[in-house]
């Protein structure tokens, strides 16, 4: 059984949880972090459990298989609270095993395969991220997995965070953070991601999990190289960061269809420049950015000839 008043843990136990974050972390040198693509990673989207002993509903974003539930993190009773371990900025809420429950799982799959184009070249970078714990000196703990699979299903590569032992917490209620960065395998088309919450000890499961991040990393390029495909060549866009407008300049090897396009991070289309036959040789296209594109990182993509080569560039205000 949970005890219905919590022991405060020690302030020392406490910061030594929190140095003892990075468990696998290999950052590339040339990774340029999207956001989280992840849905509803911070467990906000839902209105918690009224005591934390309720099941809520439905968990946005996640498919649920057994009592995993929304827990406040202003619930006093045997629950973690804003003063333990746990994310800096963790709102309201925290994703929480459940009642009467030996192992509680949530679902999520990301179609990537409209990100294809920055995958395909090996060199597309990923962060995995959460808050992880238990309660107390109860084993009961969370782990999450990635699974990349590919067009057909088929399961390419995986990264796992946790469990966090009770010992790492120090056997103090709370969580810790845990992170893995790695590449894309190429093929990926689709990424699995799943938390389970298992429980150890007592009738509650108390897997805790906090703050789950999956994001991307933007291959970037040295200022003097140049992306090529069979025959083509991109030069950096000009100027980068862009802040009004740019100019794509190509070459082609020999006379062809371009099409000639702006990506956001996600792959999704910003502006079509061109559609259209084009000479062998140098050419250029401007891009005249509307004030409604937001700061961030885009895409230059010129495909021709059954090629196709991308360019990274950055808008600022």
């Amino acid at each position: 059984m949970r005890p219905s008043i919590r022991r405060s843990p020690a302030p020392a136990l406490r910061f030594a949880g929190v140095l003892c974050a990075l468990a696998c972390m290999v950052s590339p040198a040339h990774a340029l972090w999207s956001a989280s693509i992840l849905r509803n990673g911070d467990a906000e989207a839902d209105a918690p459990s009224a005591t934390g002993h309720e099941i809520v509903p439905g968990i946005t974003g996640w498919v649920r298989s057994g009592n995993a539930t929304v827990v406040s993190w202003n619930e006093t009773s045997g629950f973690p609270v804003l003063a333990d371990p746990g994310p800096g900025e963790r709102g309201a809420s925290f994703f929480s095993g459940g009642p009467s429950n030996a192992r509680s799982e949530l679902h999520q799959s990301l179609d990537l395969a409209h990100v294809a184009f920055m995958l395909e070249s090996g060199t597309c970078g990923f962060r995995l991220a959460a808050y992880l714990g238990g309660f107390e000196g109860q084993g009961d703990n969370a782990q999450l997995r990635v699974i990349f699979r590919d067009a057909g299903g088929a399961a390419l590569d995986s990264a796992t965070l946790g469990p966090v032992t009770t010992a790492e917490r120090g056997s103090v209620t709370g969580m810790l953070r845990r992170e893995h960065v790695g590449v894309v395998p190429p093929a990926t088309r689709r990424a699995d991601l799943r938390l389970l919450c298992l429980r150890v000890n007592g009738t509650y499961d108390d897997g805790y999990a906090d703050s789950i991040t999956f994001a991307l990393d933007v291959p970037t390029l040295d200022a003097s190289a140049t992306p090529r495909g069979p025959g083509l060549a991109l030069a950096p866009v000009a100027p980068d960061p862009v802040r009004g407008a740019a100019r794509f300049s190509f070459t082609l090897p020999e006379a062809a269809e371009v099409e000639m396009d702006v990506l956001d991070v996600q792959g999704r289309p910003v502006a079509e420049l061109h559609r259209g036959p084009r000479g062998a040789g140098e050419h250029a296209i401007a891009w005249p950015r509307d004030a409604a594109t937001p700061p961030g990182v885009y895409f230059a993509r010129l495909r021709a000839a059954g090629a196709s080569v991308v360019r990274r560039f950055v808008v600022i205000d």
